[in-house]
């Protein structure tokens, strides 16, 4: 495998960039793994060619089993208490639709700047893409996503020729400053690719063929490698790295931010294995057992509940003895792990709509937004790192476009302001009253009626 980096407006170490690929992908690669089979809860094939899920990997060996040291499976309960809240904290987030508004002080442009960013984004999923971003934030602690501008300088092109890609974080490789771990010098992206030919297995057989792709982002150009043999080398067009760095929770001094899936794990894992046990003591402890005493041979005949017997010994008795026990301590604590993971993710079961007892007046919006109070203030954070992204996102798109003659704009104009839904019901008598308060204040006609969806109509003439 042989780069050739010395295009690029700094020195980039080859032997750096194997190491990278070799060396340090491989160990990030395995615990980002663990962070979205954990979120997903994915089944896979084990080696005794049967279906499992993914959380068994935290169950103690007494449970899962354990062939080579004749440990017998016992009953497994994964009960996956981690999907459900990162779904709900991106519901809140992105559950219904944002708006892009444009800070430009001419009001025409400022409506065709916003029309083409819409553009953009609704070619590349529109809501899909922004929950898809929201769901890789949460689950890695970071998303980044690359700007792929070449369709903008064919002829004829358009906005919506634009792509955007967003990293899996396995893919990852960010060559950062030394010593400034928030300024990247170049991005990598390198994955395993399968193309339409066929390869040896290596057992005697055909299999589909993989390469490994390796692309390189920089201010100067953009190159793509195949096994490390250049194939494709493009001037960026933009005097900007083409790339757009999220972090889910802010870690300073770190590339990666904080990830809601991970502090979950070791509850999940304590959740699982205090389910399998009561699951297994349930089944030990479930039958029940009659013993007949002073009766006449039975015969054949079983002694079962709802059958009758007679007989002239007064001292004849049949009685009960097992079945399940309550054990109020077992039940305790799950509880407690439950309560402990709703107050880490901030998350309670009220936000994914399970009531579980009174909360007051529901008809109330203050009552309602103190019993969410948790994922309320964790959403207010997330809007923030979020929407400095999207405006990021939204100004390198404006420059990508004004560099390739489609809209001209300044600076100052490529500076926009995202707009989120409030997660809430909302109360319509409430908005008009404060649109109406708004417009007696003297606001712009175009911001009152932006609460609802809608713009003044134009004035013709």
């Amino acid at each position: 495998m042989e780069f050739d980096f010395s295009k690029l407006g700094f020195r980039l170490d080859e032997g750096f960039v194997r190491w990278l690929i070799e060396k340090y992908q491989p160990a990030r690669a395995r615990e980002f793994r663990k962070l979205y089979e954990y979120y997903s809860n994915c089944r896979y094939n084990c080696s005794a060619g049967q279906m499992q899920q993914a959380q068994i990997q935290g169950l103690p060996e007494r449970i899962r089993g354990s062939a080579e040291k004749g440990i017998g499976r016992k009953e497994v309960v994964i009960e996956n208490d981690i999907g459900w809240r990162i779904n709900s904290m991106n519901d809140f987030l992105f559950g219904r639709q944002i708006r892009i508004k444009s800070l430009s002080k001419t009001r025409d442009k400022a409506r065709k700047i916003e029309s083409l960013l819409n553009e953009v984004f609704e070619a590349n999923g529109g809501s899909e893409f922004f929950m898809s971003l929201a769901l890789l934030g949460s689950v890695y602690g970071f998303v980044d996503i690359l700007l792929r501008i070449e369709g903008l300088f064919s002829e004829n092109a358009e906005a919506r020729d634009v792509k955007l890609d967003l990293v899996p974080a396995e893919r990852a490789l960010p060559v950062l400053e030394e010593g400034d771990a928030g300024r990247i010098n170049c991005y990598l992206q390198n994955f395993r690719m399968e193309i339409n030919q066929a390869g040896d297995s290596g057992i005697g057989g055909l299999s589909r063929k993989q390469i490994q792709v390796t692309e390189l982002f920089s201010p100067e150009l953009f190159q793509r490698f195949h096994d490390g043999r250049l194939v494709s080398e493009l001037p960026c067009r933009i005097p900007e790295l083409p790339v757009v760095h999220i972090q889910n929770i802010s870690r300073p001094q770190s590339y990666e931010g904080a990830s809601d899936v991970a502090p979950l794990i070791p509850l999940q894992d304590e959740l699982n294995t205090r389910l399998s046990d009561r699951a297994f003591r349930v089944t030990m402890q479930s039958f029940k057992l009659y013993l007949a005493k002073g009766l006449e041979d039975p015969g054949a005949k079983e002694v079962v509940p709802g059958r009758i017997w007679y007989t002239w010994n007064q001292d004849a008795s049949i009685e009960q003895f097992g079945g399940d026990s309550a054990c109020p301590g077992e039940e305790s604590h799950i509880d407690q792990i439950r309560a402990a993971m709703d107050k880490i993710s901030g998350v309670t079961p009220l936000a994914a709509g399970v009531l579980r007892g009174k909360i007051g007046n529901l008809s109330s919006a203050v009552a309602l937004k103190m019993t969410l109070i948790g994922i309320l203030s964790k959403n207010e954070r997330r809007k923030a790192a979020y929407g400095d992204g999207i405006r990021q996102l939204c100004r390198k798109l404006l420059l990508a476009l004004d560099s390739a003659g489609i809209f001209k704009t300044s600076r100052e104009e490529r500076k926009v302001e995202v707009v989120f839904a409030d997660p809430l019901p909302e109360n319509t008598t409430d908005k008009l009253n404060e649109a109406i308060l708004k417009k007696e204040a003297g606001l712009p006609e175009e911001e009152v009626f932006s609460e609802f969806g809608a713009y003044p109509k134009e004035e013709t003439g």
